[in-house]
């Protein structure tokens, strides 16, 4: 099977998937919120110089944005990670002043918004957290770079196994998985910088926009997220 038919394939089984585990309603919110998320980072990548930049929809998972050639420097990498989850503020924006908007005569319909809202808020808010290969533990990554490399490699490794032990204890088992092959690709990154770092005012800019969305989709995730803590 060519390329497009193995996306085409492996976007329908995720869709499937989806909404077998979460219903139909919920679980088209979840894809709506994977493929914004994936555009964010696959926009942030062209504007970047990467114009092969794409998305695969993974079944379990969510997804996952490719690009043949790594961001040239950290900035590049930072803005390319950070779009994902920035993009979808606008998103769970728009959802929620549609469901205020709808609700309660339009009931079904608002229903189906405040799922994209609150879906939003959960799945980008625990993607921020500080843990790899999330987008949190790779914008972790990238801001420790800027005091020391290879203090960055080890924050790796231990965000890591933070998160096999985790699933593992909550036997979320595919997340295990996913997170021991990272773990076994963390382990082979450099202890030296490789690439220009970012300069101190990025780094005090780009954690105060990390922190502020970690924020913005707390609140937004809420309902959602007390079940995982």
């Amino acid at each position: 099977m060519n390329a497009p038919g193995q996306a085409l394939m492996l976007g329908a089984l995720a869709v499937a998937a989806a909404m077998y585990f979460w219903g139909i309603m919920a679980g088209i919110a979840l894809i709506i919120t994977v493929i914004v998320h994936e555009f964010g980072h696959v926009a942030a990548y062209r504007v970047a110089g990467h114009q092969d930049a794409t998305f695969r929809l993974i079944p379990l998972f969510g997804g996952v944005a490719i690009s043949k050639t790594a961001p040239r420097t950290d900035l590049h990498d930072f803005y390319v990670t950070i779009m994902g989850p920035g993009i979808c503020l606008a998103l769970m924006a728009s959802s929620y002043l549609a469901f205020e908007a709808l609700y309660p005569e339009n009931y079904e319909i608002s229903l189906f918004f405040w799922y994209v809202y609150s879906i939003t808020g959960m799945l980008n808010f625990l993607n921020l957290l500080p843990l790899w290969p999330l987008d949190g533990g790779r914008i972790t990554r990238v801001l420790t770079q800027t005091f020391s490399p290879k203090l960055a490699f080890y924050l790796t490794i231990l965000m890591c196994i933070v998160l096999i032990a985790y699933a593992v204890t909550n036997r979320l088992f595919f997340i295990a998985i996913f997170a021991i092959y990272a773990l076994q690709g963390a382990m082979n990154m450099p202890t030296y910088r490789t690439r220009k770092g970012l300069t101190v005012p990025q780094m005090i800019i780009g954690t105060i926009a990390w922190f502020a969305m970690l924020g913005a989709f707390f609140l937004g995730g809420l309902p959602f997220l007390i079940g995982f803590f």
